[in-house]
């Protein structure tokens, strides 16, 4: 079906899906595009980002999760206290993080490296 997109200069091209061609793990998708004039050539390459999913997720730094009975969570301050907040990952960004299960404001701690060694301190 035929599609509109807009570039980032600000023109807007009518483009029609062609052929979908699977290599390896990644898909290629060709499409033709209308609204260019043939003196400019027969094929033209552009780039896009597919977006296929969205959600809404809190990112926080992925040393900051912590396994506690089996469940993944965030040490999160409450009344001036560290305390586990289950959530759930949703999505992984390297050094981050996407979380659900936060409530807006709440603050995420992270703990230094010999945290390890105190034997959980930071939840009693």
């Amino acid at each position: 079906q035929r599609q509109r997109i807009k570039t980032e200069d600000g023109l807007t091209y009518s483009i029609v899906p062609r052929q979908v061609i699977q290599a390896q793990d990644k898909f290629w998708a060709l499409w033709d595009v209308t609204s260019l004039s043939d003196t400019l050539g027969k094929e033209r390459v552009f780039s896009a980002e597919l977006i296929t999913q969205e959600q809404e997720a809190v990112l926080v730094p992925a040393k900051a999760l912590h396994t506690r009975d089996g469940v993944q969570g965030v040490i999160v301050l409450f009344r001036g206290k560290p305390v586990f907040n289950p959530v759930e990952v949703v999505c992984n960004q390297g050094n981050e993080v996407g979380v659900k299960g936060l409530a807006h404001g709440q603050r995420v701690l992270t703990l230094p490296w010999w945290a390890s060694l105190a034997k959980r301190w930071w939840l009693k």
